[in-house]
């Protein structure tokens, strides 16, 4: 007997381990210790059955072995049987190209909180691929705020549909009433990485303002974080194919030339409003194969019908916020209020609100989305926030403003694409070809020259 525990033990951690292995090891200790046939052995029959009633039931012999190096570890993630009890923030890659407001490609990528118990997706933020990671305030302000309570959002949604594609999943009154049945919570606790992007200050005093744990996941813990970044992955692959398949033909022009490139097509806002329908309109509707009963495994249910089982089940209902809290959970900053209103990010922003602290000399705090700059929140002497709009926030309402932006994205690539070092164009973009776009322009004939110095350049 202790021979054979002594060859279990040996032979643990291997990657295949047969009871024969195990007896011929033993025989070999036994011969080593006592000298060849000092002891008799039993037969080999009765060996095979001390060898089953030693080895260890979680790994028999003729099984997959487990891992021997390192300490035990326990069986996984704690079990969630709540809404919200466990949301997961995860990151992948979209698959997608879309137009940046430079008018270049840029590759987009995808921020979920994803609830453990359910698998419905609490938020979901679209942002550059080499952008900076998307604030978890972010993240809180859009999964515990119902989306009709957000100041504006009917008309904005509203204008989003007057640029969008053609067609649609769900018509405009019939996504309106979905969005009132989207799952919105506050959650207990948040499994995060561990990384300081993640975690900061202003984060931890907002959790700790609405009571959220915050949990962050050592790097080599994968099963408590594969879940999330494995279910994600499969929605940026499906949301990827939805969206190509949206995209409609390429038009022609009279000169048999196409007006598209085959690149990029939509821009990251609207990306962001097709992602949004099609979670609300398929993946919460889609059955998903680890929302199952253990009693049920033949049965596999929906996001949506998982929250809905699991808040009939749970007895309490995780209460979102209102409406005032969703630009109070956004970044804020500092700007002036002129008397064309607010600067951001390249956009005017101006209201009604903002008549009477026009031109004080002052600057005011000011919530702002990061990847959705449609509107900013200014927080006036009332110590409210005021939603204030984009001013060219109609654009997609006015008659072929859309083919506008695309065929000037266009125009973009190509002079991009034309400034090649070494090229006629390329050289002009130096300080003596901006001397000399300047002469050009105002039909000044001559030529640009250098002073002694070598330095300035002068026109003569």
């Amino acid at each position: 007997m202790a021979a054979v525990l002594e060859a279990l033990r040996r032979r643990r951690g291997r990657r295949k381990t047969t009871t024969r292995q195990v007896i011929e090891l033993a025989e070999q200790i036994v011969a080593d210790t006592y000298g060849p046939h000092r002891v008799k052995l039993p037969a080999r029959s009765s060996l095979y059955r001390l060898v089953k009633a030693l080895a260890d039931p979680a790994e028999p012999p003729g099984s997959a072995a487990r891992t021997a190096t390192g300490p035990a570890r326990c069986g996984g993630p704690p079990a969630v049987l709540r809404p919200a009890e466990r949301v997961h923030i995860a990151t992948a890659r979209l698959g997608l190209e879309a137009v940046g407001e430079d008018g270049g490609v840029v590759e987009v990528a995808v921020t979920a909180a994803l609830d453990g118990a359910s698998g419905c997706v609490l938020a979901a933020v679209l942002h550059p691929l080499q952008a900076q990671p998307v604030q978890l305030s972010v993240l809180l302000a859009e999964m515990a705020v119902p989306r009709p309570l957000r100041p504006g959002w009917p008309a904005l949604l509203e204008q989003a549909y007057a640029g969008g594609p053609p067609g649609r999943l769900m018509s405009l009154p019939a996504r309106i009433e979905a969005a009132a049945a989207h799952p919105a919570a506050v959650p207990e606790t948040l499994v995060v990485d561990r990384s300081p992007a993640a975690v900061t200050s202003a984060v931890l005093a907002v959790c700790e303002s609405l009571g959220v744990s915050l949990e962050t996941v050592p790097p080599r813990a994968a099963d408590a974080r594969g879940g999330a970044a494995r279910t994600l992955g499969v929605l940026a692959g499906l949301f990827a194919r939805h969206a190509a398949a949206a995209r409609p033909p390429a038009a022609v022009t009279e000169e048999n030339e196409d007006t598209e490139e085959d690149g990029a097509y939509w821009s990251l806002l609207q990306l962001q409003d097709l992602l949004d329908e099609w979670i609300t309109a398929c993946w919460h509707h889609r059955p998903q194969e680890q929302l199952r009963h253990p009693l049920l495994p033949r049965a596999s249910l929906a996001p949506q019908e998982m929250w809905e089982v699991l808040l009939g089940a749970a007895g309490n209902v995780p209460l979102p916020l209102g409406g005032q809290h969703y630009g109070e959970l956004l970044p804020a900053r500092r700007c002036a209020l002129t008397e064309s209103g607010i600067r951001l990010g390249g956009r005017r922003y101006d209201d009604a609100c903002l008549d009477e602290h026009r031109g004080r000399g002052q600057r005011w705090e000011v919530h702002h989305h990061p990847y959705d700059l449609r509107q900013v929140f200014i927080r006036l002497p009332d110590g409210l926030l005021h939603a204030v709009p984009w001013t060219q926030g109609e654009h997609t309402l006015r008659p072929f403003d859309e083919t506008v932006r695309r065929r000037t994205g266009s125009v973009l690539a190509r002079r991009g694409a034309g400034a090649q070092p070494g090229s006629e164009r390329a050289s002009c973009f130096g300080e003596a070809g901006r001397v000399g776009d300047f002469m050009a322009v105002h039909g000044i004939v001559g030529d640009v020259v250098h002073d002694a110095g070598g330095t300035t350049p002068v026109a003569k």
